[in-house]
């Protein structure tokens, strides 16, 4: 990995702090020019796919989230079937193989973003046919009512990261258990009502999320490759303008900054409550980078690590600060994790 320079750091770890924040804003504040910014935010992009992106509070377009997993302690075979079923399914956003399972099982993870309505009940209906023979597979999932994305610069020199995968959140986690109910979460979104948008909207909520600044320009595109009419660049840019704040919170994504590959941490909380995934959702600031998704008992979190860290140490972790309030299952996937999104669902709607 090429280090950062303290440039790019001070711009990144500003940018962090507010993803809303303009260059010009970051200019400002950081005492340089724009064109300064402009360089840097440019060379950030090209080497380390820089993006603002958006958590998209998919009820209001008319979606459901799911989380969930699949597993068998013996039968890789009907675990792989179901792997290639997910792969085969336009509605499948994420999916995750397990190279190595802290419950040594056959197990993979899976995100899945529906329409209410047919597709919806088609697909819960398919999941369940998994749960049968001949495969006989344990299913967990349930619809997401949470989500979180957090990338914490402050643990990052430029060079290497500054964190202790067991101890420091280990000992976080030990001494917020007791005020889980009123602990905060950076970049959360709660998932709302489900009303039924117009497409325009969609394809705006499509764009942002790939790109938080996405312009006028792009949705026009967006809607053309979609095959729909769209309205003058200037109506788009006045529902841009009205839109960007209401679907969805910004977080940035970086990569190539010494990270190693998706650890998946699959909690099923047994207490009845939503004290562990707010405890979990308020938490995640502690790691380098975190995507917690929780629904009102299963909690999945996407996690990337120092490179070379003890993933098998934080699974312990992870599974002592829980206790017997949940059980956890940690892995890390055999492959980096291609996590696609509301574009790539709606061409299957239209």
């Amino acid at each position: 990995m090429k280090p950062l320079g303290p440039s790019e750091l001070r711009v990144l770890r500003r940018l962090a702090l507010d993803p809303t924040e303009r260059q010009v804003g970051i200019a400002e504040q950081l005492g340089v020019s724009r064109s300064a910014v402009s360089q840097i935010w440019n060379r950030l992009t090209e080497e380390r796919s820089l993006r603002v992106r958006c958590l998209l509070d998919y009820r209001s377009l008319g979606f459901s989230i799911l989380i969930g997993w699949a597993w068998s302690e013996e039968d890789a075979a009907a675990v792989e079937k179901f792997s290639r079923w997910l792969d085969a399914n336009p509605f499948v956003i994420a999916k995750a193989d397990a190279l190595m399972s802290s419950k040594t099982d056959e197990r993979v993870y899976f995100e899945v973003l529906l329409p209410f309505g047919p597709h919806h009940s088609s697909f819960l209906e398919k999941l369940v046919r998994f749960e049968k023979r001949p495969y006989n597979l344990t299913v967990e999932y349930e619809p997401v009512s949470t989500i979180t994305a957090q990338t914490n610069l402050g643990l990052f020199n430029g060079n290497s990261w500054d964190f202790k995968a067991n101890f420091r959140f280990e000992a976080s986690i030990d001494a917020a258990r007791e005020f889980s109910e009123i602990l905060p979460a950076e970049t959360r979104l709660n998932q709302g009502s489900h009303p039924e948008p117009s497409t325009d909207i969609l394809v705006i909520g499509a764009c942002l999320e790939n790109d938080y600044y996405s312009s006028a320009a792009q949705v026009h595109d967006c809607m053309l490759t979609l095959g729909l009419s769209p309205p003058s660049l200037r109506t788009i840019r006045r529902r841009l303008s009205h839109y960007r704040d209401q679907l969805g919170t910004p977080y940035i994504e970086i990569q190539n900054v010494g990270l190693g590959p998706s650890i998946i941490a699959c909690v099923d909380d047994l207490t009845g409550g939503s004290g562990i995934s707010r405890l979990l959702h308020s938490q995640g600031h502690l790691l380098p980078r975190a995507r917690i998704l929780s629904g009102s008992r299963l909690v999945a979190m996407d996690i990337s690590l120092p490179s070379g860290s003890d993933w098998f140490g934080f699974s312990i972790s992870l599974s002592n600060m829980l206790k017997s309030d949940a059980q956890v299952c940690t892995f890390i996937t055999k492959a980096r994790i291609i996590r696609k999104g509301l574009e790539d669902v709606l061409p299957y709607l239209f």
